[in-house]
């Protein structure tokens, strides 16, 4: 399907405007807009710990898989630097909720 940005709505919009911020660091060492803190989009903030946990914990052609723990610890080692401080503490949270058996749904 061909869209033009312009004809992006609601969440899309939002998800293409945080989309193009991905590569954004918490400390402001990312690119491209020179962004820092709490001037990056929250979505952005969000998916930049998310993709990131994704990485760690499946395989690649260049290297195996982190266990869940090594991840998170890994994510937590670069809060306040490469990661939303808060959002690493709601992220392994959550995480550790599911591990621990305390939640309905279970990682895949």
């Amino acid at each position: 399907m061909n869209m033009r940005f312009s004809q992006l709505t609601g969440i899309e919009m939002g998800i293409g405007i945080g989309a193009g911020r991905l590569q954004k660091r918490w400390d402001g060492k990312g690119y491209p807009q020179g962004l820092l803190g709490d001037e990056i989009p929250i979505l952005s903030r969000i998916v930049a710990v998310a993709d990131s946990f994704d990485a760690m914990t499946n395989d690649r052609v260049y290297r195996q898989a982190m266990d869940v723990e090594a991840a998170i610890e890994e994510i937590k080692n670069n809060s306040g630097t490469q990661f939303d401080p808060q959002i690493v503490d709601i992220f392994s949270d959550i995480i550790y909720t599911y591990l621990s058996g305390e939640s309905e749904t279970a990682i895949p």
